[in-house]
C-alpha cells in the first residue's frame, strides 16, 4: 500500500540513534502506554460507568473473544507481519471507546440503563470486537519483542567478540545478555499507563463517576495516536547495535545470503550505509533482510581470503541481484507458508509442545489471579476513593519488579561469559529457521584447516551447555523470588480473609491505619505479577527461535492467560464462590504452576524449539 511504502521510506532515512533494540522497545512501550492509559481508565470504573451487569457482560465477551481468537492470532501476524497486525488490533479498542460514547449518550433510553437495551448490547458487541483486536495486538507484540530482544542479544554478544579480538593482552570480555533488560523496558513502560489511569480515576471520577464526551474522546484521541505509532515501529533486521557502528565498519562484510561484499565505509558515510540497506522488510525472520552484517576490522585481518579478485567480481553481481531483491522484500515481507499451514503448525504447538504443556499451568495463573486480587479482594476491603490509590501501589511495584526480574534474569547464573558469546555467535551464524551465513562459514572453515572446523564444533557445543546451565539458574532464581514473593501477599490476604469471615469485612479508606496490610498485599502482587510476566516472555524467547514461533507461542501463552482471567472473572460473586474459596483456589493454581516451571527447568536441557 502506498502509504506503508512511504512510512517505510521515512523509517529508512531514520537516524542510528532510532535503530537500536532499547530505543525501538520504549517506542513499542509508548505505543501500549497510549492505547492502555484509555482503556485501563475505562475499565477501573467500568462498574460505575456501564453498571454491574453491563459491566460483567462487557468483560465476559472481552476475554472469551480473546481466548478464542487466540487460536488464530499467530497466523495472522505471521502473515501480516507485526506493525499491521497491532494496527488493526488497536482499532478494536477504539471500537469499544466509540461504543461506551454511544451508551453514555443513549443509556436512558434503554429501560433505566440496567444493561439489557439496545445500546447495552453495543457495548457488549464492542467488547468482543475488542476482544479479537486484543489477541491480534499482544501476539504481534510479543513476536516483536521477543525479537527485539534477540537482537540484542546478539549485538552484544558481537560487542564482545569486538572488544575481545582488539584487546592487546588477549583478555576475556564477558557477554552479558540484554534480553531480560528489553522485555522488563517494555513491561516497565506499559504498566505507566495504569499509573495515569489510577490517578485519573482517583482525580476525576470522584467528582464525576460517570464520565464525559470530552472523556471519551480524549480516549479515542490516545488509542488512535497508538494506532498511528505502530507504523514508527522498525523491523528487528533494520536494529543497529548504536551510533558508532558505522565506524567499526570494515572493508569486507557479509550479506543476508553469506556472500562476501566489499565496501569501505567511514563513520561519516553512515547515512549512505543506512540507505543502502533494504526498506524495511515487515517483521521477517532475524537479520533475513538485513544487507549487510558488519564484523569488525580486527576479524577481517584474521581472515585469509585467498580468491579476494574473484569475491569482488562476484559481490558486483550479488549486489545488483540484491538490489532487484529488496524491493520485492520490502512489499512481500510475510509468512511464505498458506493459512492452512499457518493454522496447522499453530495448532500443532498449542497441543503437542511439552514444555508449553507443562508451562501452560502458570500462564493460566497470570491471568486468574488478577480478578481475585483487583476485583473481590480490592473492592470488599476498600472503598471507592482508595481503591484508585490501591492500583496505583500495585501498577508502581509492577514497574519496580520488572526492572528487577529483567536484571536479574540477564545478570544470573554468573560466569557465562565467554561462552554465552561463542554460543550467542553459533546460534547467529546458524539460525534454525534456515537463514545461514553459508559464506562465513566457510571461509572460517577454510581458516581453520579441516581439523579446527571439528574443533570449533565441540568447542561450540560446550559453550552452548554451559549457556543453557546459566540461564537455567537466572530462571530458576527467578522463580524462587517469584514463589516467595507472591506468597507474601497471599499470607495476607488469608489473614484478613479469615478475619472478616466472624468481623465481616469492611471497606477502609487510606487514612485508616488498618489499610497497611492489605496494601502491602496489593505490593507484593504487584511486584510478583510483573515479575512472572517479564519471566514468561523469556523464556519463550529461550524455548523458541524463529519469529514465527514466536507468533505461536505468544499466541498460547495469551491464550491460555486469557482462559484464566475469563474464569476468573466469573467466579468473581462471592454468590458463586466465597473470598475465602477464591484465594485457596488461586493459591493452588500457583503452587502447581510454579512447581511445573520449576520441573520444566529442571528436565529440558533447552533453549531449542524443536524440543518435543
Amino acid at each position: 500500500m502506498p502509504m506503508f511504502r512511504s512510512l517505510d521510506a521515512l523509517l529508512l532515512a531514520s537516524p542510528p540513534w532510532y535503530r537500536t533494540p532499547l530505543v525501538q522497545t520504549t517506542a513499542l512501550g509508548l505505543v501500549f502506554f497510549c492505547v492502555f492509559t484509555a482503556y485501563t481508565t475505562l475499565q477501573f470504573y467500568s462498574a460505575s460507568i456501564y453498571g454491574p451487569v453491563l459491566a460483567a457482560n462487557a468483560v465476559c465477551a472481552v476475554y472469551t473473544s480473546f481466548t478464542v481468537s487466540c487460536a488464530f492470532a499467530p497466523a495472522v501476524a505471521n502473515k501480516l507481519g507485526c506493525r499491521r497486525t497491532m494496527l488493526v488490533g488497536i482499532m478494536g479498542y477504539a471500537v469499544l471507546v466509540l461504543c461506551s460514547m454511544g451508551y453514555f449518550w443513549h443509556h436512558d433510553d434503554d429501560d433505566g440503563g440496567d444493561g439489557d437495551g439496545d445500546w447495552a448490547g453495543l457495548v457488549v458487541g464492542g467488547g468482543a470486537v475488542l476482544g479479537i483486536g486484543a489477541a491480534l495486538l499482544w501476539t504481534a507484540q510479543g513476536r516483536l519483542i521477543l525479537q527485539y530482544a534477540a537482537v540484542a542479544d546478539e549485538l552484544a554478544a558481537a560487542d564482545t567478540d569486538d572488544r575481545s579480538k582488539s584487546s592487546s593482552n588477549n583478555s576475556k570480555h564477558n557477554s552479558k545478555s540484554k534480553s531480560g533488560a528489553i522485555i522488563s523496558r517494555f513491561w516497565s513502560v506499559f504498566q505507566c499507563s495504569a499509573l495515569v489511569g489510577g490517578t485519573i480515576s482517583f482525580a476525576y471520577y470522584n467528582s464525576r463517576p460517570t464520565g464525559s464526551t470530552a472523556l471519551y474522546v480524549v480516549f479515542l484521541a490516545f488509542i488512535l495516536a497508538g494506532a498511528v505509532a505502530t507504523q514508527l515501529l522498525l523491523p528487528p533486521s533494520m536494529l543497529l547495535r548504536n551510533t558508532s557502528t558505522c565506524a567499526m565498519q570494515s572493508k569486507k562484510s557479509y550479506d543476508c545470503e553469506g556472500n562476501v561484499t566489499r565496501s569501505s565505509t567511514s563513520s561519516g558515510d553512515c547515512t549512505a550505509l543506512l540507505r543502502r540497506q533494504a526498506l524495511p522488510e515487515e517483521d521477517a525472520p532475524l537479520l533475513s533482510n538485513r544487507t549487510e552484517i558488519l564484523i569488525s576490522p580486527m576479524q577481517i585481518e584474521q581472515e585469509v581470503v585467498s580468491d579476494g579478485e574473484s569475491d569482488d567480481h562476484n559481490n558486483n553481481n550479488n549486489n545488483n541481484n540484491n538490489n532487484n531483491n529488496n524491493k520485492k522484500e520490502a512489499q512481500d515481507a510475510t509468512s511464505n507458508l498458506s493459512w492452512s499451514e499457518e493454522a496447522r503448525k499453530t495448532l500443532a504447538l498449542f497441543f503437542t509442545s511439552v514444555p508449553m504443556l507443562l508451562l501452560s499451568v502458570l500462564f493460566f495463573y497470570t491471568g486468574f489471579n488478577q480478578p481475585y486480587q483487583q476485583a473481590t479482594f480490592g473492592n470488599r476491603f476498600f472503598n471507592g476513593r482508595t481503591i484508585g490509590l490501591e492500583l496505583i501501589v500495585f501498577h508502581l511495584m509492577e514497574v519496580i519488579g520488572a526492572i528487577y526480574c529483567g536484571r536479574a534474569l540477564d545478570n544470573g547464573g554468573g560466569g557465562g561469559g565467554d561462552d554465552e558469546r561463542r554460543a550467542t555467535e553459533e546460534k547467529r551464524r546458524c539460525r534454525p529457521d534456515g537463514i545461514t551465513d553459508r559464506r562465513r562459514i566457510e571461509d572460517e572453515q577454510m581458516d581453520a584447516g579441516g581439523g579446527g572446523a571439528g574443533h570449533e564444533k565441540v568447542s561450540s557445543e560446550k559453550a552452548s551447555l554451559r549457556t543453557r546451565n546459566s540461564h537455567r539458574q537466572s530462571s530458576i532464581r527467578c522463580l524462587v523470588v517469584f514463589l516467595l514473593v507472591n506468597t507474601a501477599g497471599n499470607v495476607l490476604a488469608f489473614v484478613h480473609e479469615l478475619n472478616s469471615v466472624t468481623d465481616h469485612a469492611v471497606p477502609m479508606d487510606i487514612t485508616d491505619p488498618q489499610s497497611l496490610w492489605p496494601t502491602l498485599a496489593f505490593a507484593f502482587w504487584g511486584f510478583a505479577d510483573s515479575q512472572i510476566q517479564v519471566y514468561c516472555y523469556w523464556l519463550l524467547g529461550s524455548l523458541y527461535d524463529s519469529a514465527e514461533e514466536h507468533s505461536r507461542a505468544v499466541g498460547f501463552f495469551k491464550c491460555v492467560q486469557s482462559l484464566g482471567v475469563s474464569i476468573g472473572y466469573y467466579l468473581t460473586p462471592t454468590s458463586r464462590l466465597s473470598a475465602v474459596a477464591q484465594l485457596t483456589l488461586s493459591s493452588g493454581i500457583f503452587v502447581v504452576g510454579t512447581a511445573l516451571a520449576f520441573w520444566q527447568q529442571c528436565t529440558t536441557l533447552g533453549g531449542s524449539s524443536s524440543a518435543p
